[in-house]
């Protein structure tokens, strides 16, 4: 989805790190493949687990690269306003959710999961807000395009984020039960 953003719309340091959301989200999906058995062995039966160790582990290591990446960076003395602003509020938000690192099983890839949903609508918010404060009309259509790309990229986001919310709906009728 990154490739169909125009040039000049966002600044590359922005992109990439969109890149990096979406790395992330790659290396969630084959955890969330069996989030909802793993969720209902981990409360039967804590020494079962569907989840995978190494996608685990992949998954950990893409949300610790990512987080290193905005740390460092957000750092930078040559950034512009708008980018350094961009990053600030990303980390802020990557660091909202930092407890990931003390959680295990499917409870970690959850944490990430509603991290990455968080932050992803956060960059989105920032950067149309920042964007559409100083485009003239033409830049405004144009816009639109990012706008529609950028949606593009959180769909899936989204999608986990739905099916997060109705795994957490069954697991709390199922313990109430």
């Amino acid at each position: 989805a990154l490739k169909q953003i125009p040039e000049g719309k966002i600044s590359p340091l922005i992109a990439e790190i969109a890149k990096k959301f979406d790395d992330v989200v790659e290396a969630a999906k084959p955890c969330i493949k069996y989030a909802e058995t793993a969720i209902i062995e981990e409360i039967t039966d804590s020494s079962m687990s569907t989840t995978s160790k190494v996608d685990e582990n992949i998954l950990e290591g893409k949300m610790e690269e990512l987080t290193w990446f905005v740390e460092e960076k957000s750092n930078m003395e040559s950034l512009d306003e708008q980018s350094k602003q961009v990053l600030d509020i990303v980390l802020t938000c990557i660091q909202k959710h930092e407890n990931y690192k003390d959680a295990i099983g499917t409870g970690k890839t959850l944490i990430i999961l509603k991290c990455l949903s968080e932050c992803s609508d956060v960059l989105q918010e920032t950067i149309l807000e920042s964007k559409s404060k100083s485009l003239s009309t033409e830049e405004k259509i144009e816009d639109s395009n990012l706008k529609a790309v950028l949606i593009e990229m959180l769909e899936p986001l989204q999608a986990l984020h739905s099916q997060l919310n109705s795994v957490q709906e069954q697991i709390l009728s199922g313990v109430e039960e």
